[in-house]
């Protein structure tokens, strides 16, 4: 699965580049995780997602081998959602360190689905994202949104289960980066149509390196690249993701 690549992916790259883990949190509404490279600090996200919390969660301490940069990663492929939220934080970590030089277009991901269709081209939107709606629909592309969370499934969204039977009607898509989160990404690209695209991976939990996700899996990936890594700890730490954002960049690679 792709999961299984990120975690490879990201733990071959933490020990190339040498690595370490320096903080790291379950906060609301993210989990954060920082790394500390020769050439200094970057940040990782993941949504926290309690809505999905079991007795598990609440009552075990998270399956993880070592509370080091690797072992934190590794969570990720677990069935444990604190340590998959620290794991995919983690994975997102390392890959910003590693983009950080590479230069990225400051942009929104709506942006480069615009930009790629003509109006009346029908968008698959997995998760609640208003900003994306807004943007594409304001360029006069049809939108069908899917969202697990019933309490997030606003303006005609429809839940997620509905998914194989309407998605191959999308001539592109734009998917949250929770689809890594909760392992739901491989089923959402298999019914995608092949002629699909852009199909981009969206939002501040998709600050992945897309190399990390294996071969023929998304085009793009849309994120944020945290400028101000002590801040948005601060507010994270308080509960809020206002000034993660505040303290961030939005960009799309490639």
């Amino acid at each position: 699965m792709i999961v299984d690549n990120v975690v490879k992916a990201a733990t071959k790259a933490a020990s190339e580049e040498d690595l370490i883990l320096k903080d790291y949190g379950v906060a609301f509404p993210y989990t954060y995780v920082v790394v500390e490279g020769p050439s200094g600090i970057s940040m990782g996200v993941s949504l926290t997602m309690p809505e999905e919390f079991g007795d598990k969660e609440f009552r075990e301490v998270p399956p993880i081998p070592s509370w080091d940069l690797s072992g934190l990663i590794s969570g990720l492929a677990t069935d444990h959602l604190v340590a998959r939220a620290l794991g995919l934080a983690a994975a997102n970590a390392v890959s910003q360190y590693v983009l950080k030089d590479v230069e990225m277009r400051r942009m929104n991901a709506a942006d480069v689905v615009i930009d790629a269709l003509e109006k009346g081209a029908k968008v698959a939107i997995i998760g609640y994202m208003k900003d994306t709606m807004r943007r594409l629909m304001e360029a006069g592309l049809e939108i069908m949104v899917f969202e697990r969370n019933p309490t997030l499934r606003r303006e005609g969204a429809l839940p997620d289960f509905l998914e194989p039977r309407y998605l191959r009607d999308a001539d592109a898509a734009v998917i949250t980066g929770v689809a890594l989160l909760n392992d739901t990404l491989d089923i959402i690209l298999e019914y995608l149509k092949p002629s699909a695209w852009p199909v981009i991976l969206s939002g501040p939990t998709a600050q992945i390196h897309p190399e990390f996700l294996g071969a023929e899996t998304v085009s793009h990936v849309g994120s944020i690249f945290i400028c101000d890594v002590e801040e948005a700890v601060r507010w994270l730490r308080r509960g809020s993701s206002w000034g993660m954002k505040k303290f961030s960049e939005e960009y799309v690679y490639p």
